[in-house]
């Protein structure tokens, strides 16, 4: 598992392989400039952001923390492809250590999803929400 970048060529892949689940919290938020919108997110050099690939260059996930207008809050959250399947153990060990990060930055971290969104209420309770 790589980080690194995100360019429209990555972008257009991740976008197309979405997991459903993610899908459907996409369109939750109804946000029509998304692709749009993740590349200012991804141009924070704090450290807030992540996007992994696996060493194949396939897009697995995106992720970080969005700092809220009290600075000492964030909401983690993250969208992964089906890729990301084959990588789980790596991936674990990776968004565990980037959690750990965003502890050290603020002082509440919080997110939150649909109820039949299974695959994030697992990587979540595995980062200790």
């Amino acid at each position: 598992m790589i980080e690194t970048k995100i360019d429209d060529k990555f972008l257009d892949e991740f976008l197309n392989t979405l997991r459903k689940e993610d899908k459907k919290e996409i369109e939750a938020f109804k946000n029509n400039n998304f692709r749009k919108d993740l590349f200012e997110i991804s141009k924070n050099n704090e450290g807030y952001f992540y996007f992994l690939l696996s060493k194949k260059q396939k897009p697995l996930a995106l992720g970080g923390a969005k700092p809220m207008s009290n600075p000492k809050i964030a909401k983690v959250w993250m969208l992964c492809t089906d890729e990301l399947d084959g990588h789980k153990i790596q991936f674990y060990k990776y968004v565990v250590n980037k959690i750990e990060f965003f502890k050290s930055k603020f002082d509440i971290l919080y997110n939150f999803i649909y109820k039949s969104n299974f695959a994030s209420l697992v990587w979540l309770k595995k980062c200790g929400f």
